[in-house]
C-alpha cells in the first residue's frame, strides 16, 4: 500500500491534514485516520491495520475491519495510496 504523491501535516489538537500533491485536494484527518494513515507503511495489508486499529482502540474486529476498509478505499479513490 505504498502512498502516492502527498504531503500529511499533523495537528497539535490531533489529526491532520493530507494533500494530493497531483490534484491539490487535500482532506482533514480526526485522530484515529491520523493514526491508520501512520500505518499505511507497505508492511502491513488492510487486514493488519485492522487488527492494529482493534487493538488500540479496543473494538471488535468485525467493527476495525469495517471501518479500516471504508477508510483505507477512501483514500485509495482519492488517490492517495494504492491497494495491494
Amino acid at each position: 500500500m505504498p502512498v502516492k504523491d502527498c504531503v500529511f501535516k499533523s495537528s497539535p489538537q490531533g489529526g491532520g491534514l493530507l494533500v494530493n500533491l497531483k490534484t491539490g485536494n487535500y482532506y482533514t484527518l480526526n485522530p484515529s485516520g491520523q493514526r491508520v494513515w501512520g500505518w499505511i507503511d507497505g508492511a502491513r495489508n488492510g487486514g493488519g491495520i485492522a487488527r492494529r486499529f482493534s487493538s488500540a482502540y479496543r473494538v471488535s474486529s468485525s467493527l476495525a475491519e469495517r471501518d479500516v476498509k471504508s477508510f483505507l478505499d477512501t483514500l485509495r479513490r482519492a488517490g492517495l495510496i494504492r491497494l495491494t
